[in-house]
């Protein structure tokens, strides 16, 4: 995948006017959990976003982010900005909707907890501008925070991320 199209996904998952296909954005998913009241498959939407902000950590921080100290980039483009921030806070503003009204069982609102801590976790490395993989650094961060990695927490959800 290009930055182009990495942006486009990242776009439609922040659920931007014109992107496509609503069906596999992130933020539409939530809309419509809360709409329809069942607790969406996130894992497919969430593995999709790790993909394009591993294109983006490329694309700011060179090939090797942790080998190279120059030609990282030192602006981003506000609108991939806007879309990572969107998606977190679509996805902490929906967990304070679920919470308050229990729409979910709190095991389901763990999940979409977890998936945004790994999305925020791989935002704030690109950001640092040193993490070549961003899905390893998020799944060592996670066992660090918490003792196990997701892939170990069986019926999470989270398997194969």
């Amino acid at each position: 995948m290009d930055y182009t199209k990495a942006c486009e996904h990242l776009f439609n998952h922040a659920y931007f006017p014109g992107s496509e296909p609503r069906e596999e954005s992130f933020c539409y998913l939530l809309w419509k959990a809360r709409r329809e009241r069942v607790f969406p498959n996130l894992t497919p939407s969430v593995a999709a976003i790790m993909s394009s902000l591993e294109v983006v950590n490329r694309t700011a921080n060179g090939p090797m982010p942790s080998q190279s100290v120059n030609g990282k980039q030192e602006a981003f483009d506000r609108r991939i900005v806007l879309a990572v921030a969107s998606i977190l806070h679509v996805g902490w503003q929906a967990i304070g909707d679920w919470r308050s009204n229990n729409t979910f069982p709190n095991e389901s609102i763990a999940i979409l907890e977890r998936h945004l801590w790994r999305i925020s976790c791989g935002w704030v490395a690109i950001l640092d501008g040193d993490i070549d993989d961003l899905n390893e650094h998020a799944q060592l961060a996670e066992w660090a925070r918490c003792g196990t990695s997701w892939e170990n927490q069986r019926g999470s959800g989270l398997n194969g991320m």
